[in-house]
């Protein structure tokens, strides 16, 4: 029995590690040629794996677009970390917005971000990933503008679900736009979404 059960872990470890390396050489191409300029003949190659080797993981490209759903999920705990881990709320927004930005800023993120949501607008099953991760990390923020509210600390007369969605675009707005200019944000352009973000909040 227990030289099975090691063969069935062997096994599904070798099945994940294929996966992921799939996935990974996925938004390789993805990033470097677009998502309809890569096949998946041009996956397979890229991943040193034959055609049928990776359908047996993932059946189109649609279902790697939706896996990769999955491995944004885990990459953006790491912000929600980051506003459950201070007390002070507007500090929490500050550090979230901050970390954020450095992370949506870097080229492949913000290719894959473009090229993702360009599908998601056409395909709502793919969509349907992307949206519940934006949802999760919204309603965090939510909850630390909610706080901030009992603490007298921001306008009681804001819409938390709304300003929380608000923030998000905010950041990811000047991400890709540094992005899409081949520099990174400024010193006056970072310290000026703060600015935004307080006097929004503030009362």
């Amino acid at each position: 029995m227990k030289k099975i059960l090691n063969k069935n872990l062997s096994r599904d470890e070798s099945t994940r590690k294929r996966r992921k390396l799939i996935l990974e050489t996925a938004i390789e191409c993805f990033v470097l040629k677009g998502f309809h300029q890569t096949s998946i003949r041009d996956i397979a190659n890229s991943a040193s794996i034959s055609l049928g080797g990776l359908y047996n993981h993932f059946d189109s490209k649609d279902a790697l677009i939706s896996e990769i759903a999955v491995l944004e999920a885990v990459e953006l705990e790491k912000f929600e970390m980051i506003l459950a881990k201070y007390n002070d709320p507007l500090v929490a927004i500050e550090k979230f917005s901050s970390e954020y930005l450095h992370y949506i800023q870097q080229q492949p993120n913000a290719t894959l971000t473009v090229e993702i949501t360009a599908e998601a607008i056409r395909n709502p099953i793919i969509a349907e990933g992307f949206i519940a991760n934006r949802k999760k990390m919204s309603e965090s923020i939510s909850s630390v503008l909610s706080k901030g509210i009992e603490l007298k600390q921001f306008d009681p007369k804001m819409n938390t679900k709304e300003v929380a969605e608000l923030i998000i675009d905010l950041v990811e707005g000047l991400g890709l736009r540094s992005a899409f200019l081949g520099k990174k944000t400024s010193k006056v352009s970072r310290a000026s979404l703060q600015y935004m973000i307080k006097k929004c909040l503030s009362i």
